[in-house]
Protein backbone atom coordinates (compact mmCIF):
# COMPACT_ATOMS: atom_id res chain seq x y z
CA UNK A 1 0.00 0.00 0.00
CA UNK A 2 1.36 3.44 -0.94
CA UNK A 3 2.00 6.14 1.65
CA UNK A 4 -0.79 8.19 0.13
CA UNK A 5 -3.30 5.36 0.55
CA UNK A 6 -2.11 4.79 4.08
CA UNK A 7 -2.71 8.45 4.87
CA UNK A 8 -6.14 8.28 3.26
CA UNK A 9 -6.96 5.33 5.49
CA UNK A 10 -5.81 7.30 8.54
CA UNK A 11 -7.88 10.25 7.35
CA UNK A 12 -10.99 8.09 7.13
CA UNK A 13 -10.51 6.93 10.72
CA UNK A 14 -10.03 10.56 11.79
CA UNK A 15 -13.26 11.57 10.02
CA UNK A 16 -11.53 13.51 7.24
CA UNK A 17 -12.26 13.37 3.47
CA UNK A 18 -10.09 10.69 1.88
CA UNK A 19 -9.50 12.62 -1.30
CA UNK A 20 -7.61 15.42 0.46
CA UNK A 21 -3.99 15.98 -0.33
CA UNK A 22 -1.48 14.35 2.08
CA UNK A 23 -0.34 17.74 3.36
CA UNK A 24 -3.93 18.72 4.19
CA UNK A 25 -4.56 15.40 5.91
CA UNK A 26 -1.47 15.80 8.09
CA UNK A 27 -2.40 19.39 8.91
CA UNK A 28 -5.89 18.33 9.96
CA UNK A 29 -4.52 15.47 12.03
CA UNK A 30 -2.15 17.86 13.74
CA UNK A 31 -5.04 20.21 14.47
CA UNK A 32 -7.06 17.33 15.92
CA UNK A 33 -4.12 16.36 18.13
CA UNK A 34 -3.88 19.93 19.40
CA UNK A 35 -7.62 19.96 20.14
CA UNK A 36 -7.33 16.64 21.95
CA UNK A 37 -4.41 17.96 23.97
CA UNK A 38 -6.44 21.05 24.93
CA UNK A 39 -9.35 18.86 25.98
CA UNK A 40 -7.14 16.68 28.17
CA UNK A 41 -5.51 19.73 29.73
CA UNK A 42 -8.87 21.33 30.48
CA UNK A 43 -10.34 18.11 31.89
CA UNK A 44 -7.28 17.78 34.11
CA UNK A 45 -7.78 21.38 35.26
CA UNK A 46 -11.45 20.72 36.07
CA UNK A 47 -10.39 17.70 38.11
CA UNK A 48 -7.89 19.82 40.06
CA UNK A 49 -10.52 22.49 40.74
CA UNK A 50 -12.94 19.80 41.95
CA UNK A 51 -10.26 18.41 44.30
CA UNK A 52 -9.70 21.91 45.69
CA UNK A 53 -13.46 22.44 46.01
CA UNK A 54 -14.01 19.43 48.28
CA UNK A 55 -11.46 20.68 50.82
CA UNK A 56 -12.73 22.27 54.04
CA UNK A 57 -10.96 25.61 53.59
CA UNK A 58 -11.91 29.27 53.82
CA UNK A 59 -13.13 31.20 50.72
CA UNK A 60 -9.92 33.24 50.41
CA UNK A 61 -7.69 30.16 50.29
CA UNK A 62 -10.08 28.31 47.99
CA UNK A 63 -10.28 31.25 45.56
CA UNK A 64 -6.51 31.68 45.62
CA UNK A 65 -5.87 28.03 44.74
CA UNK A 66 -8.48 27.93 41.97
CA UNK A 67 -7.47 31.20 40.32
CA UNK A 68 -3.82 30.17 40.37
CA UNK A 69 -4.57 26.81 38.73
CA UNK A 70 -6.70 28.42 36.00
CA UNK A 71 -4.21 31.23 35.32
CA UNK A 72 -1.22 28.90 35.02
CA UNK A 73 -2.89 26.06 33.11
CA UNK A 74 -4.73 28.22 30.56
CA UNK A 75 -1.99 30.85 30.27
CA UNK A 76 -4.26 33.80 31.11
CA UNK A 77 -2.85 37.18 32.13
CA UNK A 78 -5.24 37.74 35.04
CA UNK A 79 -7.66 35.45 36.88
CA UNK A 80 -9.37 37.16 39.78
CA UNK A 81 -12.26 35.93 41.95
CA UNK A 82 -14.54 38.38 43.74
CA UNK A 83 -17.15 37.98 46.45
CA UNK A 84 -20.39 39.89 45.92
CA UNK A 85 -21.50 41.83 49.00
CA UNK A 86 -25.13 42.76 48.50
CA UNK A 87 -25.38 45.21 51.40
CA UNK A 88 -22.71 47.52 49.94
CA UNK A 89 -23.32 46.57 46.29
CA UNK A 90 -19.62 45.78 46.01
CA UNK A 91 -17.26 43.13 44.72
CA UNK A 92 -14.65 42.20 47.31
CA UNK A 93 -11.43 40.63 45.93
CA UNK A 94 -10.81 37.10 47.23
CA UNK A 95 -7.90 36.23 44.95
CA UNK A 96 -5.76 37.75 42.21
CA UNK A 97 -3.53 35.48 40.12
CA UNK A 98 -1.45 37.11 37.40
CA UNK A 99 1.30 36.44 34.87
CA UNK A 100 4.86 37.70 35.40
CA UNK A 101 4.30 40.38 32.75
CA UNK A 102 1.22 41.74 34.52
CA UNK A 103 3.01 41.60 37.86
CA UNK A 104 5.90 43.68 36.54
CA UNK A 105 3.56 46.18 34.89
CA UNK A 106 1.61 46.68 38.14
CA UNK A 107 4.86 47.34 39.98
CA UNK A 108 6.04 49.78 37.33
CA UNK A 109 2.85 51.82 37.58
CA UNK A 110 2.43 51.37 41.36
CA UNK A 111 -1.08 49.99 41.05
CA UNK A 112 -2.81 47.95 43.80
CA UNK A 113 -5.52 46.34 41.71
CA UNK A 114 -5.42 43.12 43.75
CA UNK A 115 -6.75 44.85 46.86
CA UNK A 116 -9.17 47.24 45.18
CA UNK A 117 -12.85 46.80 46.05
CA UNK A 118 -15.13 47.39 43.04
CA UNK A 119 -17.98 49.41 44.49
CA UNK A 120 -21.34 50.77 43.26
CA UNK A 121 -21.88 47.85 40.88
CA UNK A 122 -25.32 49.05 39.83
CA UNK A 123 -23.87 52.24 38.29
CA UNK A 124 -21.59 50.35 35.88
CA UNK A 125 -23.74 48.72 33.16
CA UNK A 126 -21.35 45.84 32.39
CA UNK A 127 -20.83 44.94 36.04
CA UNK A 128 -24.55 45.31 36.73
CA UNK A 129 -25.32 42.85 33.93
CA UNK A 130 -22.91 40.31 35.40
CA UNK A 131 -23.84 40.58 39.07
CA UNK A 132 -27.52 41.51 39.03
CA UNK A 133 -28.68 40.13 35.67
CA UNK A 134 -26.34 37.11 35.84
CA UNK A 135 -25.15 37.42 32.24
CA UNK A 136 -22.00 35.56 31.18
CA UNK A 137 -19.03 36.45 29.02
CA UNK A 138 -19.24 40.22 29.32
CA UNK A 139 -16.32 41.84 27.50
CA UNK A 140 -15.07 45.00 29.16
CA UNK A 141 -11.99 47.17 29.10
CA UNK A 142 -9.57 47.22 32.02
CA UNK A 143 -10.11 50.98 32.26
CA UNK A 144 -13.88 50.48 32.72
CA UNK A 145 -13.27 48.31 35.77
CA UNK A 146 -10.51 50.10 37.66
CA UNK A 147 -10.19 53.45 35.87
CA UNK A 148 -12.77 55.13 38.10
CA UNK A 149 -11.32 53.64 41.26
CA UNK A 150 -7.62 54.20 40.54
CA UNK A 151 -5.53 56.58 38.42
CA UNK A 152 -7.12 56.19 34.94
CA UNK A 153 -3.91 57.19 33.08
CA UNK A 154 -1.89 54.58 34.96
CA UNK A 155 -4.58 52.00 34.26
CA UNK A 156 -4.48 52.79 30.55
CA UNK A 157 -0.67 52.45 30.43
CA UNK A 158 -0.87 49.25 32.44
CA UNK A 159 -3.35 47.77 29.95
CA UNK A 160 -0.99 48.45 27.04
CA UNK A 161 2.19 47.32 28.83
CA UNK A 162 0.65 44.05 30.01
CA UNK A 163 -0.59 43.21 26.47
CA UNK A 164 -4.14 42.54 27.66
CA UNK A 165 -6.37 42.17 24.60
CA UNK A 166 -9.66 41.16 26.23
CA UNK A 167 -11.12 41.02 29.74
CA UNK A 168 -14.20 38.93 30.45
CA UNK A 169 -16.53 38.76 33.41
CA UNK A 170 -18.46 35.70 34.53
CA UNK A 171 -20.98 35.57 37.39
CA UNK A 172 -20.64 32.83 40.01
CA UNK A 173 -24.23 31.70 40.45
CA UNK A 174 -25.73 28.92 42.58
CA UNK A 175 -29.51 28.40 42.59
CA UNK A 176 -30.10 31.81 41.00
CA UNK A 177 -28.05 33.54 43.71
CA UNK A 178 -24.93 35.49 42.74
CA UNK A 179 -22.02 34.60 45.02
CA UNK A 180 -19.47 36.67 43.15
CA UNK A 181 -17.63 37.06 39.88
CA UNK A 182 -14.58 35.77 38.04
CA UNK A 183 -12.53 38.19 35.96
CA UNK A 184 -10.32 36.76 33.18
CA UNK A 185 -7.89 38.82 31.10
CA UNK A 186 -6.35 37.37 27.92
CA UNK A 187 -3.37 38.33 25.79
CA UNK A 188 -5.33 37.27 22.70
CA UNK A 189 -8.76 37.85 21.20
CA UNK A 190 -11.71 35.85 22.46
CA UNK A 191 -12.36 34.64 18.92
CA UNK A 192 -9.01 32.85 18.95
CA UNK A 193 -10.29 30.51 21.67
CA UNK A 194 -11.72 27.23 20.48
CA UNK A 195 -15.37 26.42 21.13
CA UNK A 196 -14.19 23.75 23.55
CA UNK A 197 -12.05 26.28 25.46
CA UNK A 198 -15.02 28.64 25.71
CA UNK A 199 -17.24 25.84 26.99
CA UNK A 200 -14.51 24.77 29.42
CA UNK A 201 -14.36 28.26 30.90
CA UNK A 202 -18.09 28.03 31.63
CA UNK A 203 -17.60 24.62 33.27
CA UNK A 204 -14.82 26.09 35.40
CA UNK A 205 -17.20 28.86 36.49
CA UNK A 206 -19.85 26.33 37.53
CA UNK A 207 -17.43 24.16 39.52
CA UNK A 208 -15.92 27.25 41.15
CA UNK A 209 -19.35 28.60 42.13
CA UNK A 210 -20.29 25.32 43.84
CA UNK A 211 -16.91 25.13 45.57
CA UNK A 212 -17.26 28.72 46.80
CA UNK A 213 -20.75 28.09 48.16
CA UNK A 214 -19.45 25.05 50.06
CA UNK A 215 -16.61 27.15 51.46
CA UNK A 216 -19.04 29.83 52.68
CA UNK A 217 -21.10 27.12 54.38
CA UNK A 218 -17.91 25.83 55.99
CA UNK A 219 -17.14 29.30 57.37
CA UNK A 220 -20.71 29.67 58.67
CA UNK A 221 -20.42 26.29 60.37
CA UNK A 222 -17.06 27.26 61.90
CA UNK A 223 -18.52 30.53 63.19
CA UNK A 224 -21.51 28.67 64.64
CA UNK A 225 -19.15 26.19 66.32
CA UNK A 226 -17.09 29.07 67.73
CA UNK A 227 -20.26 30.61 69.17
CA UNK A 228 -21.28 27.27 70.66
CA UNK A 229 -17.82 26.83 72.17
CA UNK A 230 -18.00 30.33 73.65
CA UNK A 231 -21.47 29.66 75.05
CA UNK A 232 -20.20 26.37 76.47
CA UNK A 233 -17.26 28.20 78.05
CA UNK A 234 -19.58 30.81 79.59
CA UNK A 235 -21.83 28.03 80.88
CA UNK A 236 -18.84 26.32 82.49
CA UNK A 237 -17.73 29.60 84.02
CA UNK A 238 -21.22 30.02 85.48
CA UNK A 239 -21.29 26.42 86.73
CA UNK A 240 -17.88 26.88 88.31
CA UNK A 241 -18.98 30.07 90.06
CA UNK A 242 -22.27 28.57 91.27
CA UNK A 243 -20.53 25.39 92.43
CA UNK A 244 -18.00 27.41 94.41
CA UNK A 245 -20.86 29.32 96.02
CA UNK A 246 -22.65 26.05 96.86
CA UNK A 247 -19.58 24.27 98.21
CA UNK A 248 -19.32 26.37 101.38
CA UNK A 249 -22.95 26.09 102.61
CA UNK A 250 -23.06 22.37 101.75
CA UNK A 251 -19.90 21.81 103.81
CA UNK A 252 -21.45 23.80 106.66
CA UNK A 253 -24.59 21.64 106.55
CA UNK A 254 -22.54 18.42 106.64
CA UNK A 255 -20.44 19.73 109.54
CA UNK A 256 -23.53 20.67 111.57
CA UNK A 257 -25.20 17.32 110.87
CA UNK A 258 -22.07 15.51 112.02
CA UNK A 259 -22.00 17.57 115.25
CA UNK A 260 -25.64 16.77 115.93
CA UNK A 261 -25.13 13.04 115.33
CA UNK A 262 -22.12 13.12 117.67
CA UNK A 263 -24.42 14.53 120.37
CA UNK A 264 -22.70 17.93 120.56
CA UNK A 265 -26.09 19.67 120.53
CA UNK A 266 -27.84 17.26 122.89
CA UNK A 267 -29.01 13.70 123.05
CA UNK A 268 -31.09 12.42 120.12
CA UNK A 269 -33.88 9.91 120.14
CA UNK A 270 -33.98 7.06 117.60
CA UNK A 271 -36.32 8.87 115.21
CA UNK A 272 -34.20 12.04 115.25
CA UNK A 273 -31.00 10.09 114.72
CA UNK A 274 -32.46 8.21 111.73
CA UNK A 275 -33.67 11.47 110.18
CA UNK A 276 -30.27 13.12 110.61
CA UNK A 277 -28.48 10.09 109.13
CA UNK A 278 -30.77 10.30 106.10
CA UNK A 279 -29.99 14.02 105.77
CA UNK A 280 -26.28 13.28 106.18
CA UNK A 281 -26.41 10.80 103.28
CA UNK A 282 -28.26 13.31 101.09
CA UNK A 283 -25.82 16.11 101.94
CA UNK A 284 -22.88 13.77 101.16
CA UNK A 285 -24.36 13.04 97.72
CA UNK A 286 -24.95 16.76 97.17
CA UNK A 287 -21.37 17.52 98.18
CA UNK A 288 -20.08 14.90 95.73
CA UNK A 289 -22.23 16.36 92.95
CA UNK A 290 -20.95 19.89 93.62
CA UNK A 291 -17.37 18.58 93.54
CA UNK A 292 -18.03 16.78 90.26
CA UNK A 293 -19.52 19.90 88.66
CA UNK A 294 -16.46 21.86 89.78
CA UNK A 295 -14.18 19.20 88.29
CA UNK A 296 -16.08 19.19 85.00
CA UNK A 297 -15.85 22.98 84.82
CA UNK A 298 -12.11 22.87 85.48
CA UNK A 299 -11.62 20.29 82.72
CA UNK A 300 -13.70 22.27 80.23
CA UNK A 301 -11.87 25.49 81.03
CA UNK A 302 -8.46 23.79 80.96
CA UNK A 303 -7.88 24.48 84.63
CA UNK A 304 -7.67 20.96 86.02
CA UNK A 305 -4.44 20.55 87.98
CA UNK A 306 -2.96 17.45 89.52
CA UNK A 307 -1.32 17.60 92.94
CA UNK A 308 0.92 14.50 93.04
CA UNK A 309 1.93 13.53 96.56
CA UNK A 310 3.47 10.43 98.06
CA UNK A 311 0.69 7.88 98.31
CA UNK A 312 0.69 4.71 100.42
CA UNK A 313 -1.12 2.39 98.01
CA UNK A 314 -1.86 -0.21 100.71
CA UNK A 315 -3.78 2.36 102.76
CA UNK A 316 -5.18 3.96 99.60
CA UNK A 317 -6.89 0.77 98.40
CA UNK A 318 -8.12 -0.09 101.93
CA UNK A 319 -10.00 3.22 102.00
CA UNK A 320 -11.58 2.54 98.61
CA UNK A 321 -12.53 -1.06 99.44
CA UNK A 322 -14.12 0.04 102.74
CA UNK A 323 -16.60 1.98 100.59
CA UNK A 324 -17.15 -0.58 97.81
CA UNK A 325 -17.39 -3.86 99.80
CA UNK A 326 -20.55 -2.80 101.71
CA UNK A 327 -22.19 -1.75 98.41
CA UNK A 328 -21.41 -5.14 96.85
CA UNK A 329 -22.75 -7.00 99.89
CA UNK A 330 -25.90 -4.89 99.95
CA UNK A 331 -26.61 -5.81 96.31
CA UNK A 332 -25.47 -9.44 96.75
CA UNK A 333 -22.74 -9.12 94.11
CA UNK A 334 -19.66 -11.37 94.29
CA UNK A 335 -16.75 -8.97 94.72
CA UNK A 336 -13.37 -10.60 94.04
CA UNK A 337 -10.17 -8.73 94.92
CA UNK A 338 -6.63 -9.47 93.75
CA UNK A 339 -3.91 -7.14 95.10
CA UNK A 340 -0.14 -7.60 95.51
CA UNK A 341 0.82 -8.63 99.07
CA UNK A 342 2.62 -5.37 99.48
CA UNK A 343 2.20 -2.29 97.35
CA UNK A 344 4.84 0.42 96.80
CA UNK A 345 4.56 4.13 97.39
CA UNK A 346 3.41 6.22 94.44
CA UNK A 347 3.48 9.88 93.42
CA UNK A 348 -0.14 10.48 92.42
CA UNK A 349 -2.95 12.91 93.02
CA UNK A 350 -4.85 11.09 95.76
CA UNK A 351 -8.25 12.74 95.25
CA UNK A 352 -8.47 12.27 91.48
CA UNK A 353 -6.95 8.78 91.52
CA UNK A 354 -9.34 7.63 94.23
CA UNK A 355 -12.26 9.23 92.41
CA UNK A 356 -11.32 7.29 89.25
CA UNK A 357 -10.91 3.84 90.83
CA UNK A 358 -13.89 4.25 93.14
CA UNK A 359 -16.09 5.38 90.27
CA UNK A 360 -15.15 2.36 88.13
CA UNK A 361 -15.83 -0.05 91.02
CA UNK A 362 -19.10 1.65 91.97
CA UNK A 363 -20.30 1.49 88.36
CA UNK A 364 -19.34 -2.18 88.10
CA UNK A 365 -21.42 -2.99 91.19
CA UNK A 366 -24.26 -0.71 90.10
CA UNK A 367 -24.61 -2.24 86.63
CA UNK A 368 -24.19 -5.88 87.70
CA UNK A 369 -27.26 -7.84 88.71
CA UNK A 370 -27.59 -9.83 91.95
CA UNK A 371 -25.23 -12.80 92.24
CA UNK A 372 -23.17 -11.39 89.37
CA UNK A 373 -19.39 -10.98 89.59
CA UNK A 374 -17.10 -7.98 89.90
CA UNK A 375 -13.34 -8.64 89.78
CA UNK A 376 -10.81 -6.02 90.87
CA UNK A 377 -7.18 -6.76 89.99
CA UNK A 378 -4.12 -4.59 90.64
CA UNK A 379 -0.60 -5.38 89.40
CA UNK A 380 2.66 -3.44 89.40
CA UNK A 381 4.87 -3.67 86.33
CA UNK A 382 7.69 -1.50 84.97
CA UNK A 383 7.12 1.32 87.49
CA UNK A 384 3.44 1.48 86.57
CA UNK A 385 0.25 0.49 88.35
CA UNK A 386 -2.28 -1.49 86.33
CA UNK A 387 -5.87 -1.71 87.53
CA UNK A 388 -8.54 -3.91 85.98
CA UNK A 389 -12.23 -3.72 86.89
CA UNK A 390 -14.24 -6.53 85.31
CA UNK A 391 -17.97 -7.14 85.71
CA UNK A 392 -20.67 -9.42 84.36
CA UNK A 393 -23.16 -6.58 84.10
CA UNK A 394 -25.28 -5.09 81.34
CA UNK A 395 -22.34 -4.09 79.13
CA UNK A 396 -22.11 -1.08 76.84
CA UNK A 397 -23.96 -1.10 73.47
CA UNK A 398 -21.55 -0.96 70.52
CA UNK A 399 -23.21 2.21 69.17
CA UNK A 400 -22.48 4.01 72.47
CA UNK A 401 -18.89 2.89 73.02
CA UNK A 402 -17.15 5.78 71.24
CA UNK A 403 -19.11 8.30 73.36
CA UNK A 404 -18.80 6.65 76.77
CA UNK A 405 -16.12 9.08 78.04
CA UNK A 406 -18.17 12.11 76.95
CA UNK A 407 -19.50 14.69 79.36
CA UNK A 408 -22.93 13.74 80.75
CA UNK A 409 -23.18 10.77 78.39
CA UNK A 410 -24.87 7.62 79.63
CA UNK A 411 -25.28 4.38 77.71
CA UNK A 412 -28.72 3.93 76.14
CA UNK A 413 -29.40 0.62 77.93
CA UNK A 414 -29.10 2.18 81.43
CA UNK A 415 -30.10 5.80 80.82
CA UNK A 416 -33.62 5.42 82.18
CA UNK A 417 -33.08 2.35 84.35
CA UNK A 418 -30.28 3.37 86.75
CA UNK A 419 -29.56 6.72 88.41
CA UNK A 420 -26.45 8.60 87.32
CA UNK A 421 -25.20 11.96 86.06
CA UNK A 422 -22.69 10.99 83.35
CA UNK A 423 -19.81 12.93 84.93
CA UNK A 424 -17.76 10.08 86.41
CA UNK A 425 -16.05 8.61 83.32
CA UNK A 426 -15.54 12.06 81.80
CA UNK A 427 -13.61 13.17 84.90
CA UNK A 428 -11.83 9.80 85.20
CA UNK A 429 -10.42 10.04 81.67
CA UNK A 430 -9.07 13.53 82.24
CA UNK A 431 -7.71 12.60 85.69
CA UNK A 432 -5.83 9.55 84.35
CA UNK A 433 -4.46 11.24 81.24
CA UNK A 434 -3.43 14.35 83.17
CA UNK A 435 -1.19 12.08 85.26
CA UNK A 436 0.40 10.49 82.19
CA UNK A 437 -1.74 7.36 82.31
CA UNK A 438 -4.24 5.59 80.05
CA UNK A 439 -7.80 4.38 80.48
CA UNK A 440 -9.74 2.14 78.11
CA UNK A 441 -12.34 -0.63 78.14
CA UNK A 442 -13.67 -3.73 76.45
CA UNK A 443 -17.38 -4.43 76.54
CA UNK A 444 -20.14 -6.57 75.07
CA UNK A 445 -23.76 -5.69 75.66
CA UNK A 446 -25.44 -8.19 77.96
CA UNK A 447 -22.15 -9.88 78.89
CA UNK A 448 -20.22 -7.29 80.87
CA UNK A 449 -17.45 -4.70 80.75
CA UNK A 450 -13.79 -4.54 81.71
CA UNK A 451 -12.11 -1.19 82.38
CA UNK A 452 -8.33 -0.89 82.34
CA UNK A 453 -6.31 1.88 83.98
CA UNK A 454 -2.54 2.31 83.80
CA UNK A 455 -0.82 4.99 85.89
CA UNK A 456 2.91 5.71 86.28
CA UNK A 457 4.03 5.34 89.89
CA UNK A 458 6.38 8.29 89.71
CA UNK A 459 8.85 6.37 91.87
CA UNK A 460 11.45 3.63 91.36
CA UNK A 461 10.33 1.55 94.36
CA UNK A 462 9.43 -2.01 93.42
CA UNK A 463 6.44 -4.02 94.63
CA UNK A 464 7.09 -7.09 96.79
CA UNK A 465 4.79 -9.92 95.64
Amino acid sequence: MSNFNKKNKVAKKAGLPSDDKPQTIMANLYKKNIDLSDRNKTLSLLSKIYEIGILAIKPEELASRISREVQLNLNFEIVSIYKFEEASDSLIPLSFSISNRVSQSLKNHELLIAKTIISTISKEPALNEVVHLKKQNISIGVKNIWGVLLDSKKIEKFSKDSNIKNTFLYPLVVENRTLGMILISLNRNYKSLSSFEKESIKNIMNVTALALEKSYLYVELENANDQLREQDRQKDELLSMVSHQLATPVSAVRWNLEMMLDGDTGKLNKEQEDSLKSLQSISADLSDLVSMILDVSRIQLGRIKMDPQELDLDQFFKEILNVIIPKAKEKNVNFNISLPKQLPKAMLDKRYTRMTIENLLSNAVKYTSKEGDVDFTVTIQNDSMHCEVKDTGVGIPKADQDKIFGKQFRASNVRNAVDGNGFGLYIAKSAVESQGGKIWFDSKEGKGTTFFVTLPLGTRKKAIK
